[in-house]
């Protein structure tokens, strides 16, 4: 199970790395007046809980727990003697997730009218993960693969006969969450073709 920190109804903007590379050589090259420029995507909902359950849903089994002991401060706030290394480290990433950011990106990603309401078309930005992580997550799990060079996982068992074979690959596939496939199953479906 993927951890999620609290409720998970905070709100994590996020952008894909393309696109805020994107947007640095955007500002480098076109000097905008304004001050600040918010790089973030465009998902409707960019809750811990989406943001979670999309990237286990993805690259996971599709399961996602709820951590319900989180301190309510960080741990930098904490009493020295209740952390040590390793709460720490623990405490980091929990932190990370429980920021609750409610943000506007940029009108160089988002162009706005007079009136501040978003033009249609969306403007002269080249999105590479326009809706977010939670509705990329398939895209962007295969750059990953890609880049560090995972491939799929495929297992063969062969033994003679109760050997083990069906008990350790049912276990094979629960831990590496890849379908479990059997000469039964596989003399059935060969058996139902026409």
């Amino acid at each position: 199970k993927l951890p999620m920190v609290g409720e998970g109804e905070n709100l994590i903007p996020t952008i894909h790395v393309k696109d805020l590379a994107r947007l640095v050589k955007k500002v480098a090259n076109s000097r905008p007046e304004a001050q600040y420029i918010l790089g973030i995507d465009r998902s409707p909902e960019p809750t811990q809980k989406n943001i979670i359950e999309a990237i286990s849903k993805g690259v996971g089994t599709g399961l996602v727990e709820s951590l319900a002991d989180v301190p309510k401060e960080p741990f930098y706030q904490q009493q020295p003697a209740s952390y040590n290394k390793y709460s720490i480290q623990e405490a980091s990433w929990k932190t990370l997730l429980q920021v609750d950011l409610k943000m506007k990106p940029s009108v160089l990603l988002v162009p706005v009218d007079e009136e501040g309401n978003e033009e249609e078309g969306g403007g002269d930005f080249e999105w590479h993960c326009k809706s977010g992580i939670s509705a990329n997550i398939e895209k962007i799990a295969n750059e990953y693969c890609n880049v560090v060079g995972l491939k799929p996982i495929k297992i063969f068992l062969n033994g003679p006969p109760l050997s083990g074979k069906s008990y350790f690959g049912k276990l094979l596939s629960n831990h590496y969450n890849i379908t479990h496939v059997t000469t039964k199953e596989v003399i059935k479906h060969v058996e139902a073709l026409p």
